[in-house]
């Protein structure tokens, strides 16, 4: 019998260490493997949930939205004993629940939602189109120029109402805040115009939120219960930033708990705007303008089109249009975020009001053609000479504008109209040998000046 040959120690370490090194190649690109797959499910999750906000954006859904909720509350009894409820029936707030019922009497309704381990959030019911007429009236006061109410949208205004001015016996509502994927308790208190109140009860398992935001936003030190009290129920808005993946709008209430997701396309809601007939506008894109009722529905949908991106900021004027600064896509010179024009929110029309190279040639003339676009990190050949950032509109028909690249404040005269420069304030140096520098205001006393303001 032949015996076998002896492993020298030399072989014995080499045939181990090859051993070693393969696991370890193979574990690697199993590793990398699953990275990949993990990369691809991810990517997969993020274009069907696009796909799915894009047709949320669309007439069609909203008016099939409208059929199916109208179906569905006619096969309802619809008392207070028996309320029809369903989740976020448009597909604009992941988090809120609609209801409807009616009453014997004209009343009003108040809810608190509840669940273990979060605090309570309780709000005024907006009922009807009256109703939220009426806290869109009573809120006026804490509204800037723009009809841009603080922490507070489609959610009850945190001003006192009269009950006879909102009561009414048919109530059509959204719930705001449930928790996702816990047990929420919304108990409804029901009003009548005699003071008489009633209780009822809904249990509802908060829906799963369709981006990754944290339900309770960490905080460094406890809330002052003083100041949460002063801030009351109202709702801080958090408009968002453009990113690789499904882009949203959250509400967060002053406790740091979320109370809503709002889905958009891309990009970023810059401002909330509130119409004289309750619908909140916001931007859902660049090319975007929508309008949603209170209980959630875009009632309008405007394209700008081809030639206009929106950018930053834009308010409503006194006829409930908005005026927005643009970039002109069309632009021979292929400037940039230059331009304010005017969306018709009736007939969706786009104008444009003013372009500030023809308003201020010289200075666009004096400055270098970088060839970026902060707002599009692809574009290429673009030339951000001014880049205005903010918009105000005044009761007598002027303007204040924020312009970055010019450290710049500057008033226009009937910016619906025949615009025209009334002053500047701002460091006048930089507009050194242009036409527009006598029209800086003078400084009173040694404060600092701007610089490059956002």
């Amino acid at each position: 019998m032949k015996s076998l040959p002896l492993l020298s120690n030399h072989s014995r370490v080499r045939r181990w260490t090859a051993a070693v090194v393969a696991s370890a190649v193979a574990l690697g690109v199993c590793l990398a493997s699953y990275d990949n797959v993990d990369a691809a499910i991810k990517q997969n999750r993020i274009e069907r949930l696009n796909a799915r906000i894009e047709n949320v954006y669309t007439a069609d859904y909203q008016d099939m939205a409208d059929d199916k909720l109208e179906q569905e509350k006619s096969r309802s009894s619809a008392t207070e004993d028996d309320m029809f409820v369903t989740e976020d029936p448009y597909g604009t707030n992941t988090t809120s629940m609609y209801v409807y019922f009616t009453t014997d009497q004209a009343s009003t309704v108040s809810y608190t939602v509840s669940a273990e381990g979060y605090p309570d959030y309780t709000a005024n019911a907006i009922t009807s189109d009256e109703a939220a007429a009426a806290y869109r009236e009573a809120a006026a006061g804490d509204a800037d120029g723009s009809g841009n109410v603080g922490g507070t949208s489609t959610a009850s205004q945190t001003t006192t109402v009269s009950s006879n001015d909102i009561a009414s016996a048919e109530h059509e509502f959204l719930v705001l805040g449930l928790i996702p994927k816990v047990k929420n308790t919304i108990t409804l208190t029901i009003t009548d115009t005699d003071g008489n109140a009633t209780t009822r009860t809904i249990e509802q398992t908060g829906p799963k939120l369709l981006g990754e935001e944290e339900v309770r936003l960490e905080q460094a030190v406890a809330p002052d219960e003083s100041t949460v009290t002063t801030l009351g129920n109202g709702l801080y808005a958090i408009l968002g930033n453009d990113s690789n993946e499904q882009d949203f709008m959250y509400y967060y209430d002053a406790n740091g708990v979320i109370r809503g997701e709002i889905p958009v396309l891309y990009y970023r809601s810059h401002r909330l705007l509130f119409d004289n007939d309750g619908i909140m506008w916001f931007s859902a894109s660049t090319k975007h303008f929508v309008g949603m009722n209170r209980l959630g529905k875009l009632v309008k949908i405007i394209n700008l089109g081809d030639q206009y991106i929106l950018h930053h900021d834009y308010a409503l004027d006194s006829d409930g249009n908005i005026v927005s600064l643009a970039t002109d896509l069309k632009h021979s010179d292929h400037a940039v975020q230059d331009q304010v024009i005017k969306v018709d929110t009736d007939s969706g029309e786009v104008s444009l009001l003013v372009d500030f190279g023809d308003l201020f040639p010289d200075y666009k003339q004096s400055t270098d053609h970088s060839g970026i676009d902060e707002s599009d990190p692809t574009a290429t050949n673009r030339w951000d000479w001014i880049h205005f950032n903010t918009i105000q509109l005044m009761d007598d028909g002027s303007a204040l504008l924020s312009a970055r690249e010019t450290s710049t404040m500057i008033k226009i005269n009937d910016i619906e109209g025949t615009p025209s420069l009334d002053y500047m304030i701002g460091e006048p140096s930089v507009w050194n040998g242009m036409d527009a520098q006598p029209s800086f205001l003078t400084k009173v006393g040694d404060s600092g000046d701007t610089g490059g303001q956002h």
